[in-house]
């Protein structure tokens, strides 16, 4: 089984876990344990085989400095389609997210739409996993959402300030990672740590 086909399955539970009303476990914590048993297991089952700890290594941070022209390509291709995609029905996800309740009353398929957002999710993760990392894939794919759901209300602004933190991750990483001789993907995911604890704070203090 691939990791495409994995991800489409993951995609199918947990569309079919979405509840018609906010039961006794949301959601992101069925998402959150599924993960974490899920990345356990790949853990016991590399320690079972020959080579293991390097693959386990990889699998974690990846190799993004070896990236070829091809794999970017590939991947621009793949992320701008899914982009498009998800710009095109935004308004739905943002619905189905924010108000399940009002949207199954709407007669709204939530949980092919459900489906349909954690496929295309699942391809953008198995897409980078492959070439960043673990680790460097879900930092890119929250922490700067968690900024710009931090700093900003409208939709294009919390985008434009996603994409600033992303960016400026990346150049402090790099060059802690140059500067220091670190693990690249490691360096990149500090980085983004410290910019979120940077915004929470200057949030925290812009409130008060």
């Amino acid at each position: 089984m691939t990791e495409s086909h994995s991800g489409f399955i993951g995609a199918a539970f947990f569309s079919w876990s979405r509840s018609t009303t906010k039961g006794p476990v949301p959601q992101e914590a069925i998402i959150g344990i599924t993960f974490v048993v899920a990345a356990a297991g790949v853990i016991l089952l590399l320690s079972r085989v020959a080579g293991g700890k390097e693959e386990l290594e990889h699998l974690l941070t990846g190799d993004i400095l070896n990236a070829t022209k091809e794999d970017i390509g590939q991947r621009a291709v793949v992320f701008a389609v899914l982009g498009a995609f998800y710009g095109a029905f935004h308004q739905r996800f943002v619905l189905i997210s924010s108000d399940p309740e009002k949207a199954f009353a709407d007669g709204v398929r939530v949980r092919l739409w459900d489906f349909l957002f954690y496929a295309a999710f699942a391809l953008v993760v198995v897409s980078f996993v492959r070439l960043a990392g673990v680790l460097l894939t879900f930092a890119y794919l929250i922490v700067p959402a968690v900024c710009g759901t931090l700093l900003a209300r409208e939709w294009m602004k919390r985008l434009a300030i996603g994409w600033g933190i992303a960016a400026a991750a990346s150049l402090i990483g790099l060059w802690a990672s140059y500067k220091m001789d670190l693990p690249t993907g490691a360096a990149i995911v500090v980085a983004s740590g410290l910019l979120l604890a940077i915004v929470g704070v200057f949030t925290a203090t812009r409130r008060t």
